[in-house]
């Protein structure tokens, strides 16, 4: 079995919700035949960028990221790595954030905000280019402004 048909029966079980741990990932791989190691099952979940999260009932459940044909967060370091910054301006109007980015990269940028499980920020909505962050508080916007330019590495002005 190939690395690439081992990840898609990773994505199909955890569409399907039939694990929430390494070892039952483990586990239920070895039903289909492949006989895998914990490191190995790290790295292709790290390499899908599959993240264990709270579901609504508070229960750690693996969840994929939101869309396949958006960039990764790995294509938005490596544009970084080529000092081409994925996003070109982030403005706030009261506990709302307008975040624009390179065409395409919109998704990738919000899955990373995402990824921060950062408390100040209630949670993002992307399209093609643009990401709206809503915040839990404007007091906070100078704060989070700053978190943003650090983690994608943005020249203040």
């Amino acid at each position: 079995m190939t690395a690439q048909q081992r990840r898609e029966i990773i994505v199909r079980l955890i569409e399907r919700g039939e694990v929430s741990t390494q070892n039952q990932l483990r586990d239920a791989l070895l039903e289909y035949g492949c006989k895998v190691t914990q490191v190995t099952i790290s790295r292709d979940l790290d390499e899908l960028h599959i993240k264990r999260r709270k579901d609504i009932n508070g229960l750690m459940t693996y969840t994929l990221p939101r869309s396949n044909n958006m960039p990764t967060p790995k294509a938005v370091e490596k544009e970084q790595r080529d000092n081409r910054p994925p996003i070109y301006s982030i403005n706030f109007q009261g506990n709302n954030c307008v975040i624009k980015t390179r065409k395409g990269y919109a998704q990738a940028v919000a899955v990373s905000i995402d990824e921060l499980d950062n408390p100040l920020i209630m949670g993002t909505i992307a399209g093609l280019d643009t990401v709206l962050l809503i915040t839990t508080d404007k007091l906070h916007n100078a704060t989070i402004k700053a978190t943003l330019e650090q983690l994608f590495h943005i020249k203040q002005k």
